[in-house]
């Protein structure tokens, strides 16, 4: 996944902006949405391919989906697997549903 260039002349920042897991969880199961759920791939200096810079650690996962109002509503968070990612959401919301 080719997420957007986030590098300017002052360097990248730290991570990107997305909503936590149990705000993200919450707006989902109101909206009945399907979820896409994406591992992030990292490079060798932990960022993203948009240069937003992750460090090291359990594997980055990108969760988001699209509201009734066509705004997308993301969320950025790390798990060991996909299933423990869908785990970790589905503690807030059980009954979410997921895209590859």
């Amino acid at each position: 996944m080719k997420l957007s260039n986030v590098n300017s002349r002052y360097g990248a920042p730290m991570g990107r902006s997305g909503l936590t897991p149990v705000v993200f969880a919450t707006r989902a199961h109101g909206e009945g949405a399907k979820i896409h759920l994406v591992h992030i791939r990292l490079d060798s200096g932990g960022y993203d391919s948009g240069g937003a810079y992750w460090g090291f650690g359990a594997p980055l996962y990108y969760a988001y989906f699209e509201d009734s109002e066509g705004e997308t509503n993301k969320c950025f968070f790390r798990a060991s697997s996909r299933e423990t990612a869908k785990k970790e959401l589905r503690a807030y919301e059980s009954e979410l549903k997921f895209y590859r």
